[in-house]
């Protein structure tokens, strides 16, 4: 292989993986303080039962509950409910109202919960006191809600009768929707992460992306380089002489 041809190998190989890798689905993590939503009632000091999420992404399909079970040898039957709340009224600061705060959900009386999922957990899975490497948090998936960018959920979990004495408490809640790489790179394009403004975000895209590329194509041409690299014979004695071997590549 040539060197001008190793390269555009790794040019083409290169495009390849980035096509692939911006249609794939991912899960994406919704945008949050911390990565999560507490569920903290600072007005009581109390861990409620649920936290209002605001999906920056279409097709919002998952939750990751960190539920704590403080009663023990309990089996806990566990519905999760997922409905959708009007959104924060913004302030004239354009701050979301009682967007840190967390309430009760006071649905529409006429109005049901989009998603509804039934989970059983025993209580050594959602233990309160976990090890600090353990995974705190309980993965629950349910149908895409396909239109959920820009809106608001509140999500909550209910309790069986048969666990009417138990403690069970809902610490952080974390959602995600399920999209394709391309969707996740136009929402970083269009509205880069911290105080940088949108164009330094493709600009740093596209730097990385030429970075990379250019970085693929010297590794091709130098495998290439390496390949037509002739074989230098080895040297052996013999009986005191020292004569040379064919090495790999070399004529006998």
């Amino acid at each position: 292989m040539t060197r001008r041809g190793a390269t555009l190998g790794a040019i083409l190989a290169t495009c390849l993986v980035l096509a692939a890798a911006l249609a794939i689905p991912v899960d994406v993590r919704h945008s949050a303080p911390f990565g999560f939503r507490l569920t903290l009632d600072p007005d009581r000091a109390i861990a409620v039962t649920g936290v209002t999420v605001t999906p920056n992404y279409p097709d919002f399909h998952r939750v990751d509950l960190d539920l704590r079970a403080y009663t023990p040898d309990e089996r806990y039957d566990v519905t999760v409910y997922v409905q959708e709340v009007p959104l924060p009224v913004a302030d004239d600061e354009g701050d979301a109202a009682g967007a840190d705060e967390v309430t009760e959900p006071e649905p529409p009386a006429e109005a049901g919960p989009l998603r509804t999922v039934h989970l059983g957990l025993d209580q050594a899975e959602i233990a309160a006191e976990k090890g600090a490497f353990a995974d705190p948090f309980v993965t629950v998936r349910f149908d895409p809600i396909a239109d959920s960018a820009g809106k608001a959920y509140y999500v909550w979990v209910d309790t069986g009768a048969n666990n009417d004495d138990a403690v069970l408490t809902v610490w952080s809640v974390k959602s995600y929707s399920r999209v394709a790489g391309h969707t996740t790179l136009a929402a970083f394009l269009a509205d880069s992460p911290g105080s940088l403004p949108s164009w330094a975000g493709r600009v740093i895209f596209g730097a990385a992306m030429v970075t990379f590329a250019l970085a693929m194509a010297a590794l091709g041409a130098a495998l290439a380089g390496a390949s037509e690299r002739p074989a230098v014979p080895i040297a052996t004695r013999r009986g005191g002489d020292v004569r040379a071997r064919s090495g790999p590549g070399s004529p006998d």
